[in-house]
């Protein structure tokens, strides 16, 4: 039997199963394929991108309609998705950031241009950075400087969009960013700056008191921002940029001096996770958490470390890493990681009553890794850790990789039965990264 004698249905019907390369050497075979392919795009392409993961199946017709309209919308550093108008383009460019990924980009020019975006970021830009986060909503790299100094720059053009100096920006600055807020550290507390676009829109703004400093630092007029909308320029937002002709504002990669989250005592580390913002510190042993939106100090987490027994003989404890999530606050100290309830949280039946406390020793570790990482230059051997929180009935246990410099710690908590007690799910702790501040 000849292809073009089986019905359209049933071919269509295969189609839908086939992947993206298989599609491409079906068009190409006859015009009666052709014709086949081209009569049925959307659907299947729309079905290719969900067979490659690109994207889920849709719920219904009235879903089907708007999902491309959907994807396309998404927030996209990189920009892959721009001009994109049907499934065959938007399959398009997802198999070529998969090439790109995988070192197998194809070489005609087209392609070539947009592998390069990813593989070969603008060095001039990102010289010197101690730290970075990516505002994949305006296409932006927020940098924190070695020799102190915080830049943004334009990812799809490398041009330096806002910057502080760097007198005013320590060195090695730890930069965090969620959700339009952008932290950093500075002597006595954490700056938080804000996007101007969304400083700017009132369906996402906020009333803010900035410190001085900060309208100072500014390379941008700060206007007042009063309870409600809209932003005032008046006698009262005075800064020294005041006087310097600049761009009406909302600017691209342009951030406005929000607050100044100020501790009691000096703090170690810090860790932001939209709304909250976590420092901790080994004066008084204490974890302060504030409510970034509205700049308020809300919680207050005592943090004894690891018990003096549960300690090598003269290991001086310090903190390394911070972490939080809505139940608990993370530690990790010199020889182990503690979780800590955060106060005002119900605790669940299964909840432990106490802190939970996880001794880290190099004696400890019962697997290697395979793999290796370089840590100033050196290679550095990965270990695998397995620290138990429940014995029985729940067979829970705390996973993450520890190197024998000392310099990073990432865990996941898994279950053997497949549920893990509540108030403790697996969710909770995925991702919990840990390297010294």
């Amino acid at each position: 039997m000849f292809l073009d004698e089986l019905p359209p249905e049933l071919i269509l019907r295969i189609l839908t199963y086939t992947p993206l390369q298989g599609i491409r050497s079906f068009d190409l075979t006859s015009n009666f394929c052709h014709s086949i392919v081209i009569s049925n795009e959307s659907v299947i392409y729309l079905a290719a991108a969900v067979l490659h993961g690109f994207t889920r199946p849709p719920l219904n017709q009235q879903a089907l309609s708007a999902l491309l309209a959907e994807l396309i919308s998404q927030p996209d550093a990189l920009g892959w998705l721009d001009d994109v108008t049907n499934w065959k383009e938007f399959c398009k460019r997802n198999l070529l950031r998969e090439y790109a990924w995988r070192g197998l980009q194809p070489k005609d020019k087209e392609s070539q241009q947009i592998s390069l975006r990813i593989i070969n970021p603008h060095g001039r830009t990102l010289r010197a950075v101690h730290r970075f986060k990516v505002d994949e909503m305006e296409r932006t790299v927020i940098c924190s400087g070695e020799r102190g100094g915080l830049a943004v720059a334009s990812i799809d053009g490398g041009e330096i969009l806002w910057q502080l100096s760097l007198a005013y920006v320590l060195p090695y600055a730890h930069v965090e960013f969620d959700q339009g807020f952008l932290t950093f550290t500075r002597r006595g507390g954490i700056e938080i700056w804000r996007r101007s676009s969304d400083c700017f829109d009132p369906n996402t703004y906020l009333p803010c008191n900035p410190a001085p400093a900060q309208l100072t630092a500014s390379p941008y007029p700060a206007p007042r921002f009063p309870p409600t909308f809209p932003p005032i320029y008046d006698d009262d937002s005075t800064t020294r940029a005041r006087r310097t002709s600049f761009p009406s504002l909302p600017q691209r990669g342009v951030y406005l001096p929000f607050a100044i989250a100020m501790a009691p005592v000096s703090t170690q580390a810090s860790r932001f996770v939209y709304p909250d913002l976590l420092t901790a510190s080994t004066f008084g042993w204490k974890a302060f958490i504030w409510n970034v939106p509205t700049s308020k100090l809300i919680e207050t987490v005592d943090i004894t470390p690891p018990s003096s027994q549960n300690l090598a003989v003269g290991v001086v404890e310090a903190i390394n890493y911070v972490e939080l999530n809505r139940d608990y606050v993370f530690v990790c100290w010199s020889s182990g990681l503690m979780v800590y309830h955060r106060q005002g949280q119900i605790r669940h039946q299964n909840s432990p009553s106490n802190n939970l406390y996880f001794p880290i020793y190099m004696g400890s570790l019962r697997e290697r890794d395979p793999g290796r990482s370089l840590i100033c230059g050196a290679p550095c051997p990965i270990y695998t850790v397995e620290l138990p929180i429940y014995q029985k009935p729940a067979g829970v246990a705390l996973k993450y990789s520890w190197s024998d410099h000392g310099m990073k710690c990432k865990s996941s908590l898994g279950s053997s039965t497949g549920i893990p007690p509540s108030g403790m799910s697996s969710q909770q702790f995925t991702s919990l990264q840990m390297a010294p501040t």
